[in-house]
């Protein structure tokens, strides 16, 4: 298909690689990380894979979490200064061996263009898990450092690179949803994008929400499609009105979790507050 550019085994990898043998995460230490698979997720995203030792996890205890990730800055005159980014893990806590990040590629960004250039066998310098927002499944719970907040609902809305915390904390719901009390839960996923061909992980969505229908809802939102007949989810932008018309008014047993763009989040929390929700979340 020419989707998928590049995927080594992690042993196969190393072991033709000259360099720093796989380390841990660390929660402060900037450390060295080999990149073992490289595949595009979508017109701008990219999913990076990065070598661990056989036997360790990446180290996170908790959904949500995201790792700081650094490289030297390219332009001229900067010398050593690096520019850095934080990035969520999309892999499974439990997977040994390696973790996954989302990326999307801004043409015009410090970072990620450079990030696109790499390919297996070369590193990359991060650290983590950071993070302060905690959701635990059985009980359902939203901590943050300042206080709990339990839940039936969550409600999560994003837009762009914004997806990559939800598919972690959708994909860590899928390890748990046979634990007491996390199989009733209601999980809403309203996820939106520019032009349809930038949508990521879509077949994934699609294939787990039909597996749930009675615990997870998903629309996916184009505010400017290329395909005049496309009508797999709302054409258009998210405003009030939709979200009215998708979430309705707010309770007590439902929390909301929003990323995106800093002008979409300051978008939807205003939208939230009119209808009525307390508990919002913006990451």
């Amino acid at each position: 298909s020419g989707e998928v550019i590049a995927e080594l085994r992690a042993s196969k990898t190393l072991s033709a690689q000259a360099g720093p043998i796989p380390q841990t995460m660390h929660p402060q230490e900037w450390r060295k990380f080999q990149i073992i698979g490289k595949k595009q997720l979508s017109s701008s995203m990219w999913l990076f894979r990065f070598a661990l030792p056989g036997d360790a996890t990446l180290g996170c205890d908790a959904v949500e979490r995201h790792l700081q990730l650094r490289l030297p800055l390219e332009a001229p005159g900067h010398g050593s200064d690096f520019v850095e980014r934080a990035y969520t893990p999309i892999s499974p806590r439990a997977q040994i061996g390696s973790f996954d990040l989302a990326v999307k590629v801004y043409p015009e960004g410090s970072l990620t263009p450079a990030l696109a250039r790499m390919n297996p066998g070369q590193y990359v310098e991060m650290y983590g898990p950071c993070g302060g927002l905690t959701i635990k499944w059985s009980p359902a719970m939203v901590s943050m450092p300042n206080g709990h907040v339990p839940f039936e609902q969550l409600s999560m809305i994003c837009a762009g690179s914004g997806v990559t915390p939800m598919i972690q904390i959708l994909r860590d719901w899928v390890a748990h949803v046979r634990t007491p009390g996390a199989g009733s839960l209601h999980l809403n996923l309203l996820y939106a994008v520019r032009h349809e061909e930038e949508l990521a992980f879509r077949d994934e969505l699609r294939k787990l929400f039909d597996h749930y229908p009675q615990n997870l809802r998903l629309l996916l939102a184009v505010s400017q499609p290329q395909d005049p007949s496309w009508a797999a989810g709302h054409r258009g932008r998210v405003d009030a009105a939709l979200l009215n018309h998708w979430l309705g008014q707010g309770n007590d047993s439902t929390v909301v979790i929003v990323c995106g763009p800093e002008q979409f989040n300051a978008s939807m929390k205003e939208y939230l507050q009119d209808l009525n929700y307390s508990s919002v979340v913006v990451l």
